[in-house]
């Protein structure tokens, strides 16, 4: 996952008091296809946008969180998974939990929530709002400026909002630390399967399958891995590490990495609704970057 930071021009911090630099976040993994998120670059073009009407449930800053792709989130596992951004901070997770935890239901289609986070900087934000130009949906963060600081803190912005308010086609824009964008926490899912006919199948405990035979060990305790599954970690960077669980669900269409304080965990995606006969079995492996990760955690 390479860094991918986009500067706002002069125009847009005028129009907006916002001292942010943003870009576009890649496709989300949402289900909802009136929304996405680009990854290209557009560092010649202004934008400069109108308020939306929108509740902000979160305004935090830290000087040790991680800097994280603007978020669409609506659903349970959304929700579980996106706090694990700030996994390194104990107290900001904390914050970032309530808020959800505040909230009378999950997040819906029809009432999504917003999260964004500002570009480090030596700002005091004491207000932000939701933005969109056209159909670019972003967070301006308002405060004061300061020359010098000990050390700069990003800012993390939260909104609930009537789907009805945005643009029927919208692209979340913000600062961009992810190219892969199938997930809505710090993982980036990289394999995903249906373990069929496993009836008495006791799944192997989850573990870390950074190294090659560590993940060969892992797929060898499935008996119905799918062949491809070994190569799930050919691509991970060299500052990534790789987990491998095998989660029940039911008609589960995808997988989130659930990081805390002091564990990693993964959750299925997808059949919230739906009854089953007996609970299905799923193949997920997941990379991180290791400074997204706690410094001491179990997996789970």
């Amino acid at each position: 996952m390479r860094s991918k930071i986009l500067v706002i021009s002069a125009a847009v911090l005028a129009a907006t008091a916002c001292g942010t630099n943003e870009a576009d976040q890649p496709q989300s993994s949402s289900d909802d296809s009136s929304s996405s998120h680009d990854s290209s670059h557009h560092s010649d073009q202004q934008i400069a946008g109108e308020p939306v009407d929108a509740e902000l449930l979160l305004l935090a800053d830290s000087a040790a969180a991680a800097v994280a792709p603007p978020t669409l989130l609506e659903g349970p596992t959304s929700v579980q998974a996106y706090p694990g951004w700030f996994s390194a901070d104990p107290d900001l997770y904390s914050e970032v939990s309530d808020a959800f935890g505040g909230l009378s239901d999950y997040p819906q289609a029809s009432r999504p929530l917003l999260a964004f986070t500002s570009e480090p900087s030596c700002d005091s934000p004491d207000q932000a709002k939701l933005m969109a130009d056209g159909t670019k949906v972003y967070a301006a963060f308002e405060g004061q400026s300061h020359d010098e600081c000990l050390a700069p803190h990003t800012q993390i912005a939260i909104f609930e909002v009537n789907r009805a308010k945005l643009p029927k086609d919208f692209t979340l824009v913000g600062v961009d630390t992810s190219d892969a964008g199938s997930t809505d926490g710090p993982g980036e899912l990289l394999a995903f399967d249906e373990l069929k006919g496993t009836p008495r199948f006791e799944p192997p405990p989850a573990q870390e399958v950074t190294e090659p035979d560590a993940l060969a060990d892992f797929v060898e305790a499935i008996p119905s891995a799918p062949a491809d599954l070994e190569h799930a970690t050919d691509d991970l960077g060299a500052d990534q590490r790789a987990f491998g669980f095998v989660i029940t669900g039911c008609a589960a269409t995808s997988a989130e990495l659930v990081v805390t304080p002091s564990q990693v965990s993964a959750a299925p995606v997808g059949g919230e609704n739906v009854r089953c006969i007996a609970p299905m079995h799923y193949a997920a492996v997941f990379a991180a970057d290791a400074d997204t990760l706690p410094e001491h955690f179990r997996i789970r």
